[in-house]
């Protein structure tokens, strides 16, 4: 995978989910890949945002282990503020082209979720959530058939403050948050579950864009 093939803008105006953001949230273990692979993955052409791509491969490059030794915490702390600083750029080149993207981060930074939204709408942006929520001993099972594994002590604290966060995020996004029950995804249901959370996602991207801003930037582009 190459940098620039990463950082690619493209679409703009004839992007077909042009001003849709759709907000990601749940903690390790969560499944949230099990959801944009069978859910998201429907909608071709979305732009998926994700630090831990950027940081995987920047691990990968430096040689660090996936399994996040202490040994390696301050080379890691590097990688990590440059993969948000590449994150932070692709998300800028996405946005400025107000193209279609899924923010898949953990929700357990409620500010800044908060202040990413507030700035997706003044752009005029149609935002949702897809909240991935899973029991506390599910994710702690997932963690560790993972690639890379989060320290046990950081996977509880994070998913306590995810789990918190549930009521501020309903009222942040209002009719346009949703909760995917990911506690087991071999369940008999499973199959219409995800049909209809592709259901929900058709019928929030394929809506018509209705923002003043929006309608402006797309009326001066074409």
């Amino acid at each position: 995978m190459h940098i620039s093939e990463i950082l690619q803008q493209n679409e703009g105006i004839n992007d077909p989910y042009i001003f849709k953001a759709i907000f990601m949230a749940g903690g390790a273990g969560s499944g949230k890949s099990f959801v944009v692979r069978n859910v998201l993955g429907q909608f071709q052409g979305l732009k998926v945002l994700n630090n831990d791509k950027f940081l995987k491969y920047l691990m990968d490059k430096e040689g660090l282990s996936l399994k996040m030794p202490s040994k390696e915490k301050a080379k890691r702390d590097v990688v990590r503020t440059k993969a948000k600083e590449m994150a932070d750029k692709q998300e800028q080149l996405w946005r400025d082209g107000r193209l279609g993207i899924v923010l898949d981060g953990t929700g357990r930074d409620l500010e800044k979720t908060g202040a990413i939204k507030a700035k997706l709408d003044d752009l005029g942006y149609d935002t949702m959530m897809l909240y991935v929520n899973t029991n506390l001993k599910t994710a702690i099972r997932r963690n560790y058939e993972r690639e890379r594994t989060v320290p046990l002590s950081v996977l509880k604290k994070n998913w306590n403050v995810i789990q918190n966060n549930i009521g501020q995020f309903q009222g942040m996004f209002k009719g346009d948050f949703h909760v995917f029950d990911n506690s087991d995804e071999t369940q008999p249901d499973s199959k219409s579950k995800i049909q209809s959370f592709v259901k929900i996602t058709r019928n929030f991207l394929e809506k018509p864009a209705s923002k003043p801003q929006a309608i402006q930037f797309i009326k001066t582009k074409k």
